[in-house]
């Protein structure tokens, strides 16, 4: 393959990976909002790979994670609270009411708990590519 050429769902995956190290930056930076919003989209990023490589087609223009891994049939049980707490709380990333409000409620420890998780749900999801 020529360099910098990928099939569609490898481009997925790189993208996944580049959301990924964009939620890391973000946490070393302290900008918590956004360290959520990329370990969601990161997922959603990977889901989507496997979608493409699984269908061989474009993938549901969706960003519910729940709603990718039901139609994938890989929900992974000890993962199924994650997604969710995940897919919940992406939202209010999206379209913040308040974000002094959200900020408030993202502390520095509950954000690395999203960073572990997202990041042994990423291990688990490429095992499955």
């Amino acid at each position: 393959m020529e360099e910098g050429v990928y099939s569609a769902w490898e481009e997925w995956l790189n993208q996944s990976d580049y959301d990924f190290e964009t939620a890391q930056a973000m946490f070393k930076s302290e900008r918590m909002v956004y360290v959520v919003f990329f370990c969601h989209l990161s997922i959603e990023k990977i889901l989507k790979s496997l979608w493409v490589k699984k269908n061989n087609s474009v993938p549901p223009k969706t960003h519910n994670l729940i709603f990718l891994v039901e139609r994938l049939q890989i929900l992974g049980t000890e993962y199924q609270d994650f997604l969710s707490d995940l897919n919940q709380l992406s939202i209010p990333t999206r379209y913040p009411e308040s974000l002094r409000k959200l900020t408030k409620e993202l502390s520095h420890d509950k954000v690395l708990q999203f960073m572990n998780n997202t990041r042994n749900t990423l291990v688990w999801l490429k095992s499955l590519i």
